[in-house]
């Protein structure tokens, strides 16, 4: 089920991939794109990385989420510092719904911001600056919908609005 995929917006020819077993690889390329090399894997969790985006605002930061391994439920948002070189474990991993989240995305005029959306048909606005000290609170929680949030997007040049499919 689900599989991710991502460009840097920072850094030409570097792509983010995850896979149905939970691992996330990011490749570079040359300049004409005939040659791949893979320079870092992510191995930290079983699920299948479901949805995957670059901060729009810093060239060393994604976020994901995963459709997590037969016999559990993860329900997390994860971001990843590719500075740290931790591979065994996200920076910040974020309790985010009580199911699976499905989808997210990096808000491009307020970068603080991510959205998520889930299986428990909640979409939730998360402010990084307050889950800095730990807190694990939404800024937002919509209970729009009656079926799993499926896809999302913040509105690229209005930092309030975001289209949600369910």
């Amino acid at each position: 089920s689900g599989y991710a995929i991502n460009w840097n917006p920072h850094k030409i020819g570097e792509l983010i991939a995850g896979d149905n077993r939970g691992v996330i690889s990011v490749f570079n390329n040359n300049q004409n794109y005939t040659h791949w090399s893979k320079t870092s894997q992510y191995t930290y969790h079983k699920g299948s990385v479901e949805d995957i985006i670059f901060s729009p605002s810093e060239p060393f930061a994604f976020a994901h989420d995963l459709f997590p391994y037969p016999g559990s439920s993860d329900g997390t948002l994860q971001i990843v510092d590719m500075r740290v070189n931790s591979y065994n474990k996200a920076s910040m991993k974020i309790r985010a719904h009580e199911k699976d989240v499905n989808v997210c995305d990096w808000n491009k005029k307020a970068s603080h911001l991510i959205v998520t959306g889930s299986d428990d048909c909640k979409v939730k606005v998360w402010d990084l600056r307050m889950l800095s000290d730990g807190s694990e609170d939404e800024l937002l929680c919509f209970n729009w919908h009656s079926e799993p949030i499926t896809s999302i997007k913040f509105q690229p040049n209005e930092e309030s609005v975001i289209a949600v499919a369910s």
